[in-house]
């Protein structure tokens, strides 16, 4: 019993991690084989996972034809698409989903962010199947977890239903698509894992069948000198971008001087003509005809999200709005999708030889796209490579010092009476990199703006803020840090007084600042049709943290949507006929607080 209990407890492990993956520095265990290439000394590297998978066990949980949003392993926001987005129809909820093979539901969780509502199914054949963004469930799942709701009186819970407590069969009606949580349209975000190891696998190697008959398309190419000096400063190599001409690029031949380069590349597919971009999974590059980096995106573990960071140039993304795939393995980078990599993918250029540069891209049906290229060493040239660089801003006011992925880093500066404490763990940053802090001019609310570092400069995981106010309040408690985004977009970071500070856990770098937050949130549009109930809650500085509906005190489920500030409900059969008295008490994280009431008949 308790060695099924420990193999039913790894099965179900919650999975939505912090990403909290070891970022250590530059590593790779391919050697060389060709002698024109030179080669460093091998280091460990976790291998590809080479598996088959069952082609007939699982089978689309939406009937008709499938298109998708979203592919798997699609670059995100700090995160690679674990799944497939299956297009619901424009703004449609509501569509029947099915239980993709047998099995028994394993876990339930229900979230105002992230997958929203979400159900997970654990299988025979040692997978399991994820539904997310649902609006709501078959009978029997949501009979069982409106019990959990009103047993535990909370809206956002996660419950592990016994094995085979609610069993299922291929084709069964589960749930309903919607559009609840992190989703930023109505679809359904579906995924396979693997029990044994948690990761997320692609759904189409199971089989499944998509109707794709456009081919990816390369769109540009970049090249990388590998200078680690400039790299301090900013994050990111200088590099020169060069768009596509006919089979080849806008520059068919690049002078290039003695040194270390990489290159990278932007490219789009869709399933078909005028669908959503899609992500690819497979590229090679190929130096003198020898294959040098090999790209393979099957299986994504979980804790390895925020790696997106290293597989892209995040900061040129940030300071630039472009997606830049790396065909390199880079400083930090621990991602097991490169089944090939020479020299980490560096190439040496060296004077007067001549290197023909050839890339190859495919979609998971196998239609290809590539692209051919010339690159000449000269050590007089850099004619036709105008190397660009990001640049900071440069203050000085700003405090610097070096920071290193491989020890924790600390950083302190005083300014009038304020002061800002900074604290970066180790394995938190990809890569060395100069930091920096300090006041950049601004002042919201007549509070500083500070920088700490730049959004430009990616984080593996949570890093420590503290900050000193000039002139403390008399209640410190209502004090929340702010990041704004570079579209000046503010981002409650929450935070805590203690010994003199406002302190908080951030996961971005940029522009921070504190507020005081006293103002409570406004509850607006109330409604009761029958036992049905429905309105808006918002809070415009610190956040909501909790809202309870009650009918003559007794805890009433409500459903809360965060983006679009819509709470829902329905009034149990245990509220008799009659009048009673309805209520909604909306807190926000600083515990500023309002009501509304008003007496209903039923």
């Amino acid at each position: 019993m308790l060695q099924k209990m420990v193999k039913r407890t790894l099965i179900i492990t919650t999975l939505f991690l912090s990403c909290s993956a070891m970022a250590l520095v530059c590593i790779s265990s391919y050697k060389s084989k060709n002698k024109g290439l030179k080669s460093e000394a091998p280091v460990s590297i976790p291998a590809p996972i080479l598996k088959s998978y069952p082609k007939n066990f699982f089978v689309w949980p939406i009937k008709g034809t499938i298109d998708l949003a979203g592919n798997f392993g699609e670059l995100r926001t700090n995160h690679f698409h674990s799944g497939v987005d299956i297009r619901t129809g424009e703004g449609k909820t509501g569509i029947p989903v099915y239980a993709t093979g047998d099995g028994y539901i394993g876990r339930i969780n229900i979230s105002a962010k992230g997958y929203g509502k979400a159900l997970y199914i654990i299988h025979p054949n040692g997978y399991t199947s994820v539904y997310g963004h649902l609006m709501s469930f078959a009978p029997t799942i949501g009979n069982y977890i409106e019990k959990e709701h009103y047993k535990r009186k909370a809206f956002e819970i996660e419950t592990q239903p016994e094995a085979n407590l609610i069993p299922v069969k291929k084709g069964d009606l589960i749930a309903y698509s919607g559009n609840t949580g992190g989703s930023a349209g109505p679809h359904l975000h579906f995924e396979i894992r693997d029990n044994e190891t948690g990761d997320a696998l692609n759904p189409l190697l199971f089989g499944l069948k998509l109707n794709d008959n456009v081919k990816p398309q390369i769109n540009s190419i970049t090249v990388y000198a590998l200078d680690n000096t400039k790299r301090l400063e900013t994050g990111t190599y200088r590099f020169s971008q060069y768009g596509r001409l006919g089979g080849s690029i806008s520059n068919a031949q690049l002078n290039l001087a003695h040194g270390s380069y990489a290159f990278g590349a932007s490219w789009v597919d869709h399933l078909r003509k005028g669908g959503f971009n899609m992500g690819i999974q497979y590229a090679k590059l190929f130096v003198n005809g020898q294959l040098v980096f090999e790209q393979k995106i099957e299986q994504i573990p979980f804790a390895d999200w925020r790696l997106i960071n290293c597989h892209l140039d995040h900061p040129v993304l940030e300071e630039k709005d472009l997606k830049i795939i790396k065909l390199f393995v880079d400083d930090g980078n621990t991602l097991n999708f490169y089944p090939t990599a020479i020299n980490h993918g560096r190439v040496n250029i060296e004077d007067k030889k001549i290197y023909n540069i050839k890339l190859v891209i495919r979609d998971f049906p196998g239609h290809k796209d590539s692209i051919n290229f010339t690159v000449k060493g000269n050590k007089t040239a850099d004619a036709n490579f105008p190397p660009e660089r990001l640049f900071f801003k440069e203050n000085p006011l700003y405090q610097k010092q070096l920071f290193y992925p491989n020890i924790q880093n600390e950083m302190e500066l005083k300014a009038g009476n304020a002061t800002v404490k900074i604290k970066i763990p180790k394995s938190v940053l990809y890569d060395t990199v100069m930091f920096r802090i300090g006041s950049n001019g601004k002042q919201i609310n007549g509070n500083s703006v500070w920088d700490i570092m730049s959004s430009s400069i990616p984080v593996n995981d949570s890093f420590s803020i503290a900050l000193k106010p000039e002139f403390p309040i008399s209640n410190p408690e209502k004090y929340v840090i702010i990041r704004l985004t570079r579209g000046g977009t503010k981002k409650p970071e929450g935070g805590i007084w203690e010994d003199g500070y406002i302190k908080t856990k951030a996961k971005m770098l940029g522009q921070f600042y504190y507020d005081v937050d006293e103002t409570a949130p406004v509850i607006s549009g109330v409604k009761v049709k029958g036992r049905n109930f429905s309105g808006k809650v918002k809070d415009d500085l610190s956040g909501i943290k909790e809202i309870i509906t009650t009918i003559d005190d007794e805890w009433i489920l409500t459903d809360y949507e965060p983006k679009t500030d819509f709470i829902s409900g329905k009034i149990p059969n245990f509220i008799t006929t009659g009048k009673h008295g309805f209520k909604i008490k909306v807190t926000d994280t600083r515990g500023n607080s309002n009501e509304y009431s008003q007496t209903i008949s039923l």
